[in-house]
């Protein structure tokens, strides 16, 4: 499965529009990049000519507001668009559970509340930051490349056989943190089946004098350690 599943893409219309709009969103947000970039270089170059610098300022002034609303309506458009994935996927999900034609086994009831619950609400991130951010790095490299060629093609080398080594770290890191991610979920699981055990055993803990709060405590405090471990290299690999 690559950063964007086709099976998210196939079972929500909303996300399949989103990623459109993020597309087209992200075309304009490398186009006002280049401009800014172009209008500093040339009010740079003007400075030092001694030349007019109103062209470049008022230039670089569009540019900076075009990316503002660009950003503005992105963050717009990735919250309705996140809302509007997890209300379908939400209603799937119920609706799969609920089929009296439904011949698979039900998954435990810990589990099943952790997905509706938790498991759909971290779809936040995904849709509203993590897909904007995956488009403009797909588009926004081969477009530094393209205008290198044009203006510096020795430049334009150096990144081509520099970038790659830097994609591989990136990917060795992502590969960590999956693994890490992997194990939190499932000692989130864990410890979600734990409660559900313990509430539905409750009444008859109680009256055998059986108490629980060591077991709880042992599993709660190994999920804060997975997580700190997650969160950790997250942390580390947005340096």
């Amino acid at each position: 499965m690559g950063p964007v599943d086709p099976r998210l893409l196939q079972r929500s219309p909303a996300a399949r529009r989103f990623l459109a709009v993020t597309v087209v969103l992200g075309l304009l947000a490398t186009v006002a990049t280049f401009g800014q970039a172009w209008f500093v270089a040339h009010g740079v170059a003007s400075a030092f000519a001694g030349d007019d610098l109103r062209p470049a300022a008022a230039g670089l002034a569009a540019c900076l507001a075009l990316r503002g609303l660009l950003d503005w309506w992105q963050s717009v458009v990735s919250v309705r668009a996140a809302a509007d994935v997890k209300a379908g996927l939400r209603h799937d999900l119920v609706a799969a559970v609920l089929d009296p034609r439904r011949l698979e086994p039900l998954p435990d009831s810990a589990r099943l509340a952790t997905l509706v619950g938790g498991g759909l609400d971290r779809l936040d991130g995904y849709v509203a930051r993590f897909l904007p951010q995956l488009v403009l790095a797909a588009l926004t490299p081969p477009a530094v490349v393209a205008a290198l060629l044009v203006v510096d093609p020795l430049s334009a080398l150096v990144v081509v056989l520099t970038v790659p080594l830097v994609l591989v770290f990136l990917v060795l890191v992502g590969l960590v943190t999956r693994d890490r991610t992997d194990r939190r979920w499932h000692e989130l699981a864990r410890l979600g089946r734990h409660f559900s055990e313990v509430l539905n055993g409750l009444t008859t803990l109680t009256a055998l004098g059986r108490h629980q709060e060591r077991g709880l405590r042992e599993v709660g405090e190994r999920h804060r350690r997975i997580t700190m471990e997650t969160l950790r290299t997250a942390f580390l690999s947005a340096l």
